[in-house]
């Protein structure tokens, strides 16, 4: 649901902009799409970065519980 919300933000803004419809939705649609890539690869290393301090370490065995990979115990 958030992707559409982000979407409807970008039609407004282009709007206010006095951008092209088509245009606008192009640019709207390519923008949501594009850091997927880079947050589905980034992530783990996010994660293990995250683990390294202590105050955020809970937050990284949040996000390992959510997704569904535990750390192995070594």
């Amino acid at each position: 649901m958030l992707p559409v919300i982000e979407l409807r933000g970008g039609l407004i803004a282009a709007s206010l902009l006095k951008l092209p419809y088509i245009q606008a939705l192009c640019l709207s649609i390519v923008g949501n799409i594009l850091p997927i890539p880079f947050v589905l690869f980034f992530f783990s290393k996010l994660v293990v970065f995250l683990e390294k301090f202590s105050y955020t370490k809970p937050l990284a065995n949040w996000f390992r519980k959510k997704s569904g990979k535990q750390q192995r115990e070594n």
